[in-house]
Parts: structure tokens; C-alpha cells; sequence
């Protein structure tokens, strides 16, 4: 049976994500994923599987932008309208995020463009 992984934005710390697809051999072939969800390049390969996540972040430190990291707006945990105006905002604008516990994730380099509107979206 094979174990494929999925590392979302969150786990990559980049706003990126990435797949390791084990192999017929057992290794995991490490892809990023582009905006149509497939990649045909190997960037790497790695044997255990306890060690894939951080290889990733590794990898992302390593050969991505500083503007790729991902940065956080926390929001109250009972502010559902706030969440509902923040995501209709990123849609809008067509933003890739992630939404975790009370926190939306979205790249430096759209935080930095749009900083001014998500803070105003924040306050109740």
C-alpha cells in the first residue's frame, strides 16, 4: 500500500504546496504543486517518511522568496462575521489562503499589498 502526503501552506510555511508521492522503490518523490494542482518535476526525493515535512521546509527555505512566506491575521474565535468579510475580501482579489483554527494565512507579499484593507476588516 502507498502513503502519499500533502503539505498545504500552513505545514510549508510558504505559500506553496507540495505532494510526495511514494514510488514503486518506496522513496517519496517530492513535486510543488503549480495553480493547476500538478507538477512533472521531481525537486527531490527522500527515503523516510518521518523526515518529508521537514525536508519540505527545508527545501522552501531554501529555494523560495522571502515574499512567499506565509503570515498570519488572527482573529477572535466568536468574530465569525470577521471571517466571512476576510474571506469574501481574499476571494475578491483572487488571494490563496488558509484558514486555520481562529487564523488567516496569506503570502508576505499579499499581506504587504493589501495590509491596510484586511486590518480595517479585522475590527468588529
Amino acid at each position: 500500500m502507498t502513503m502519499d502526503y500533502c503539505f498545504m501552506r500552513t505545514d510549508t510555511g510558504y505559500d506553496v504546496i507540495m505532494l510526495a508521492v511514494q514510488s514503486e522503490q518506496g522513496h517519496y518523490d517530492v513535486y510543488r504543486l503549480n495553480d493547476q494542482l500538478h507538477s512533472d518535476t521531481c525537486l527531490f526525493k527522500e527515503d523516510n517518511p518521518e523526515k518529508l515535512r521537514e525536508r519540505v521546509r527545508s527545501w522552501c527555505q531554501e529555494h523560495l522568496p522571502d515574499d512567499m512566506t506565509m503570515t498570519s491575521l488572527s482573529i477572535k474565535d466568536n468574530e465569525t462575521s470577521i471571517f466571512k468579510k476576510i474571506k469574501a475580501f481574499l476571494l475578491e482579489k483572487e488571494i490563496p489562503y488558509e484558514m486555520k483554527r481562529s487564523s488567516v494565512y496569506i503570502s508576505q507579499k499579499y499581506y504587504d499589498r493589501y495590509r491596510d484593507d484586511l486590518l480595517k476588516l479585522t475590527v468588529p
